[in-house]
């Protein structure tokens, strides 16, 4: 890996801040000396330094949608701006999308809704980064909206008042554009070709991905997200943008970074617009908890390995580097000599502990693993543009057989050194995605949402039609 060149690329967005001020803070507070703030300001910002907090943790279910929630998000915000080790942090809104499409958010709530929301922006444009848009679109399992002209209704009454927010705040919105169903595509196509909304924003978001359910059709033959990219690009270039940032909620595996880095270099190279790609989880940490295993980084040839961290796997030689346990202190104290967190030993500091009975990791290793995972996403977005500089002039010189096979080895190397039909069928996608990525054929992406995204789409939602 060329360090001279590729030093940092932070592009994971950690979905998880209250999860992150709570572990932190309750380590400082039991376990005072190991993590000073100072140091683990330095480290997010040389390793992760964005972080997503939803206003809809502060909806409770069976409370009226009045300016009580922006009170009570209003104090957590400022609870983790009052941070110092959040100092220079990127902080992302998300808009309670989510909580709309579990009902927590009546319908006839959402006008008095956004405009609470846009408020609470305006009044905080000064300590936040990004925030997305509202969406109120149907959800994966249910619909809350009753028909095509509802759900019309209330996304065009977002997105029109987000219009009128300030050019500051505006500058830092996400603007939205789905494409999940045939009927959430129509509408999200009106709104950007034929009422341009997305006129009014500089920087971009999709969804989807995690809910799209693949029943029945097989998968679309291309990278997801490269469908909703098409629309955005469409716009970029018709109205001269330079430099954007698209972001993709979930595409989070590390098999995904490879895409998001190729797709980067193939939008600079095809058009010169410097586009950022950031992606998110909130999950990411159940790994360690609930899993109990850990993804460690081989630099040599860039490979990631899973290992078990299960007590009756600790005994057991990882890969010539001692047993699982011993080298699961050599990686945190590694990272931990980086950014002068306190050395772990197995004597002062055990993995796990028992509590009522119940065996769970320790608090001091939980978060430690915790920085770790960030530190790794980190990594593997560094190795991933590398892999591009070496890897896309085969692309470039239409050697599609031996692009498609360096990119199978790599995904192979990123899934544990195991061969499965997913990389297979994610490799035999990937060259006709930054194809698409050249033509920006529109109706091609409308062939394949209708083709594959079909039986995804609402009931309700059927059997009206505003193509156009």
């Amino acid at each position: 890996m060329n360090n001279e060149i590729y030093t940092t690329n932070r592009s994971f967005v950690c979905a998880a801040l209250p999860s992150v001020i709570q572990h932190v803070s309750t380590m400082d507070k039991y376990h005072p000396g190991y993590m000073e703030y100072d140091k683990i300001n330095s480290f997010m910002l040389g390793e992760c330094n964005k972080y997503l907090s939803s206003v809809g943790v502060a909806i409770n279910k069976g409370k009226p949608i009045d300016n009580n929630i922006f009170k009570r998000y209003q104090k957590m915000f400022d609870g983790f701006l009052s941070k110092p080790f959040m100092k220079d942090i990127e902080i992302i809104i998300d808009s309670a999308g989510f909580q709309f499409q579990t009902g927590l958010i009546p319908t006839g709530d959402v006008p008095k809704f956004v405009k609470m929301y846009h408020e609470f922006l305006e009044k905080n444009v000064d300590n936040f980064k990004f925030a997305f848009l509202f969406d109120p679109v149907p959800g994966a399992t249910q619909s809350i909206v009753k028909s095509y002209e509802q759900m019309e209704e209330l996304n065009v009454l977002s997105f029109e008042e987000a219009s009128k927010l300030s050019q500051e705040v505006r500058d830092k919105m996400l603007y939205i554009h789905h494409f999940r169903t045939p009927k959430i595509n129509e509408l999200y196509k009106k709104m950007m070709f034929e009422l341009n909304l997305s006129d009014n924003f500089t920087n971009f978001a999709t969804g989807g991905l995690v809910a799209f359910s693949r029943s029945g059709v097989g998968n679309p033959p291309c990278v997801m997200y490269v469908v909703p990219l098409v629309s955005i690009l469409t716009k970029a270039i018709e109205r001269g943008l330079k430099k954007f940032r698209f972001h993709v909620l979930g595409a989070t595996e590390f098999k995904d970074i490879l895409f998001h880095k190729f797709i980067e270099h193939h939008v600079k190279k095809l058009y010169d617009i410097e586009l950022e790609i950031t992606y998110d989880s909130s999950t990411i940490f159940k790994t360690l908890m609930m899993g109990r295993y850990l993804y460690v980084p081989d630099p040599i040839d860039y490979t990631i390995w899973k290992m078990s961290l299960r007590s009756d796997a600790l005994h057991m030689d990882f890969r010539n580097r001692g047993t699982a346990e011993d080298y699961f202190y050599t990686l945190l104290n590694e990272m931990s000599e980086s950014y002068g967190f306190k050395n772990l030993s197995q004597k002062n500091e055990p993995i796990y502990e028992i509590i009522d009975g119940k065996q769970r990791i320790t608090r001091i290793m939980y978060t430690y693993g915790i920085f770790f995972i960030l530190k790794l996403f980190n990594l593997c977005g560094i190795w991933c543009s590398d892999i591009v500089s070496k890897l896309y002039p085969l692309y470039e010189s239409g050697q599609i057989y031996e692009f498609d096979n360096s990119i199978e080895k790599q995904l192979f190397k990123f899934n544990n050194g195991k061969m499965t039909k997913v990389i297979k069928s994610r490799t035999s996608t990937f060259y006709n995605s930054l194809k698409m990525l050249e033509n920006l054929d529109l109706e091609y992406c409308d062939h394949l949402i209708d083709s594959y995204m079909s039986c995804d789409e609402p009931e309700e939602l059927q059997g009206f039609s505003t193509r156009f």
